[in-house]
C-alpha cells in the first residue's frame, strides 16, 4: 500500500475470530515479513466493515463478498489511500 512519504509498504492483519481485535504490522523489507514486532489494536464492526485506529491513522477493511480479498481504507496525517488486500490462509 503506497502511503504518502512512508512509500509502498507491505501490511499484515490478523483478525481474531470475535472481530474485537486487529493484529497488524507491516514493513517496506521484505526480508522482514512476517515481522514478530507487531501491534493489537481494539477493533469495532459497523456497516463499513471492521475499523481500528493504529496510531494516528484510522483503517477499515471491508471484505469482498467472493470472501477472498477485501477493500482497505487508511486515513490519517498525509494520507487517505485505499488498496484491495488477498486473504492468506
Amino acid at each position: 500500500m503506497n502511503i504518502s512519504f512512508f512509500g509502498d509498504i507491505g501490511y499484515t492483519f490478523l483478525i481474531d475470530p470475535a472481530q474485537a481485535t486487529v493484529k497488524m504490522w507491516g514493513t517496506n523489507k521484505p526480508s522482514e515479513i512476517p515481522q514478530t514486532k507487531a501491534d493489537v489494536c481494539r477493533a469495532s464492526v459497523g456497516a463499513d466493515g471492521i475499523s481500528w485506529n493504529w496510531s494516528a491513522w484510522k483503517w477499515t477493511l471491508k471484505p469482498y463478498p467472493e470472501g477472498k480479498t477485501a477493500l482497505v481504507k487508511v486515513a490519517g496525517p498525509f494520507q487517505n489511500a485505499t488498496a484491495v488486500f488477498e486473504r492468506q490462509k
